[in-house]
C-alpha cells in the first residue's frame, strides 16, 4: 500500500453539452476504483465539483493551496477535460504541480507532459464551440419569444410564459404610482419594509435574502421596460466564455420582442417614471472620495460613504442607514441603521493628530502597535488550532466511512459542512497573518504624508499606505466583540467608549 496523500478531483458541468451524462457520484466511484487498483490507498480528501464550468480555474485555489504547503503527492482526474477547458489556466496548473513534485494521473487516458498541451488546446476548443452553441440556440429562442430567464417580481413562470402574479404585480404597479406622484426611491423602500412586504428575494425564496427594502431595489423595478409587456434580451454580454467580465451591448444589438406578455403598467406610466428620474438624476464626479473604503461603521460594520452637500460640504454618513434610513424596530429587527455622519474635515484632523502623535512619540506608537501585535498572535495560535481540531474530525469520520459505520449519503453532508468551517476559518487565519507580514512604514514616509495631507495633496491610495480602514463609533456603542474583532488594546477601548474613530494600521 502506498502512503502518498491523494486528493480525486471530481467534476460535472451542464456547459459540457451532453457530453458527460454519468451523475457526479458516479464519476468519484471510477476513481476510487481506481485508485484502489493502482494501491493509493491514502485518500486525503474528495472533491466534488457539481456543475462547475471548467473554463473557470478559482475552484482548484484549495488545491492549489495544498500543493504549496507540500500537503499532497498526487492528483487524480478521470481526464484532462475534467483538469479543465482553458488551456493557459491547465498549463500553469501542470507547471506548478511539477514545481512541487505532484503526480497527476488521468483515470482514462494516460498523463504525458509532452502531449499535455496539446489535449488541453482541443478541450479549450471543445468548450468554445459549445459555448457558440449554446449561445447560437438561446438566440433563436430568444428572437421566437421563449422565455430563457427566471420570473420577474410581479410575474410567475408559467411553462414558457409569464403569466401576472396577483400577490406582487398590484405592488409593482404601487412603486410605479408612488414614483410618478414625488416619493423617492428611499421613501418608497422605507414604506414597503414599514407594511413588512416581501422583498424579491424573499418572494421567490432565494439562497441569499434580502429581508430589506433597499432603493437600488425600487430603482432596479422602475428602470424596467419588462412591466410594459416587452422583453429585451441581450442587454449585456460576456466578454469571452472564458471571462467572467460582462459589458453593456449596444441598443443595435439587443433583441426586443414587443407585446412578449401581459403588462402589468402602460408604456405611457413607465414613459413618465423615466421623465421624474431624468429630473432627479445629479451630476457625478469620476474622481475617488479620499477615504473611499477606508471608513467603517462601529454599529453595523457598513462603510460610509461619502456625500457631497453646499449647505455641509464633504461628509461621510453610513451606507445602511442611507439606502434603508433610521433604526425603526417594529419594522424589522435589521432594519436601518443610525447616522454616523462625520465631515470630512474631521476626519482629516483625526488623521493629522494621530500621524503627528506617532511621528513625534515614536516609543509610544511602537508600544501600542507591540500591544496590537500580541493580540494578533495570540488570535494566529485560536484559528490554527480550531482548523487543526475540525481537521481531525474530518478524518475520524472518513475513516468511520470506511469502515461502514456511517453511510456515504451522511459522510457527504458531515465533510462537507466541516470543510466549509475549515474554509472560513482559513480566510480568517490568513488575513490575520497579514496583518504581521505587512510592511513597515518608516517615520520619514509619514512625515511626507502629512505634509501631503497639510498641502491639500493627499488622495485615497496614499492613505490606504497607512491605514487598513477606520471604525466610527458614537457614544456607547463600541462593545467587547468589536474588541476581539479588531484587535483593540485595553486603553483604547476605554476611550472608544465615549465615541470617536479607531485606525487598524498597515504596519508593525
Amino acid at each position: 500500500m502506498s502512503d502518498k496523500r491523494v486528493i480525486e478531483y471530481c467534476r460535472e458541468s451542464r456547459d459540457d453539452n451532453g457530453e458527460y451524462s454519468e451523475r457526479i457520484e458516479t464519476q468519484r466511484d471510477i476513481l476510487v476504483d481506481f485508485c484502489n487498483n493502482h494501491n493509493l490507498t491514502n485518500i486525503i480528501e474528495i472533491v466534488m465539483d457539481d456543475n462547475v464550468s471548467g473554463t473557470k480555474f478559482d475552484r482548484l485555489n484549495d488545491i492549489v493551496e495544498k500543493i504549496k504547503n507540500k500537503a499532497v503527492d498526487v492528483l487524480v482526474f478521470k481526464d484532462a477535460s475534467r483538469l479543465g477547458r482553458n488551456l493557459l489556466e491547465s498549463l500553469k496548473f501542470v507547471e506548478l504541480a511539477n514545481e512541487y513534485g505532484v503526480e497527476i494521473l488521468f483515470e482514462s487516458e494516460k498523463y504525458s507532459e509532452e502531449f499535455f498541451p496539446l489535449f488541453a488546446w482541443f478541450n479549450e476548443q471543445r468548450a468554445r464551440e459549445d459555448s457558440n452553441k449554446i449561445r447560437r440556440v438561446m438566440q433563436h429562442k430568444m428572437e421566437n419569444g421563449e422565455l430563457v430567464i427566471k420570473s420577474i417580481y410581479g410575474y410567475k413562470k408559467v411553462g414558457n410564459s409569464l403569466v401576472v402574479d396577483p400577490d406582487t404585480a398590484p405592488i409593482v404597479k404601487r412603486i410605479f404610482e408612488m414614483y410618478i406622484n414625488g416619493k423617492g426611491t428611499r421613501e418608497i423602500a422605507t414604506l414597503l419594509n414599514y407594511e413588512n412586504i416581501p422583498t424579491p428575494s424573499e418572494h421567490h425564496k432565494l439562497k441569499n435574502v434580502s429581508n430589506i427594502w433597499i432603493q437600488q431595489q425600487v430603482y432596479r423595478i422602475i428602470n424596467n421596460s419588462v412591466y410594459t409587456g416587452d422583453m429585451i434580451y441581450r442587454k449585456t454580454q460576456k466578454k469571452s466564455f472564458k471571462s467572467k467580465t460582462a459589458t453593456t451591448t449596444p441598443l443595435s444589438q439587443r433583441i426586443v420582442v414587443e407585446n412578449h406578455h401581459e403588462a402589468i403598467i402602460s408604456k405611457e406610466m413607465f414613459a413618465q417614471a423615466q421623465s421624474v428620474k431624468s429630473q432627479f438624476k445629479q451630476k457625478t464626479t469620476k474622481k475617488l472620495s479620499i477615504f473611499s473604503g477606508l471608513i467603517e461603521c462601529g454599529r453595523c460594520g457598513r462603510p460610509l460613504v461619502m456625500k457631497r452637500r453646499k449647505r455641509y460640504g464633504n461628509y461621510y454618513e453610513c451606507i445602511k442607514y442611507h439606502q434603508e434610513g433610521t433604526i425603526k424596530q417594529h419594522i424589522k429587527s435589521n432594519y436601518g441603521c443610525i447616522s454616523h455622519r462625520i465631515s470630512e474635515k474631521n476626519i482629516v484632523d483625526i488623521i493629522l493628530q494621530y500621524l503627528n502623535f506617532i511621528v513625534q512619540s515614536k516609543s509610544l506608537g511602537e508600544r501600542a502597535v507591540n500591544e496590537d501585535s500580541d493580540n494578533i498572535k495570540n488570535s494566529i495560535n485560536l484559528y490554527q488550532k480550531e482548523i487543526s481540531k475540525l481537521e481531525g474530525i474530518i478524518e475520524k469520520i472518513y475513516d468511520d466511512r470506511l469502515n461502514g459505520l456511517i453511510d456515504e449519503k451522511l459522510y457527504q453532508k458531515k465533510s462537507k459542512e466541516y470543510n466549509e468551517r475549515i474554509e472560513k476559518l482559513k480566510t480568517e487565519l490568513e488575513d490575520t497573518k497579514q496583518m504581521l507580514s505587512e510592511e513597515k512604514i518608516d517615520v520619514e514616509q509619514i512625515n511626507n504624508i502629512v505634509c501631503k495631507i497639510n498641502e491639500d495633496d493627499i488622495d485615497n491610495f496614499k492613505l490606504k499606505q497607512i491605514f487598513r480602514k477606520m471604525i466610527y463609533f458614537l457614544p456607547n456603542e463600541i462593545t467587547q466583540e468589536h474588541k476581539k474583532k479588531y484587535y483593540i488594546p485595553d486603553s483604547y477601548y476605554e476611550k472608544l467608549k465615549n465615541g470617536g474613530m479607531y485606525i487598524l494600521r498597515r504596519y508593525n
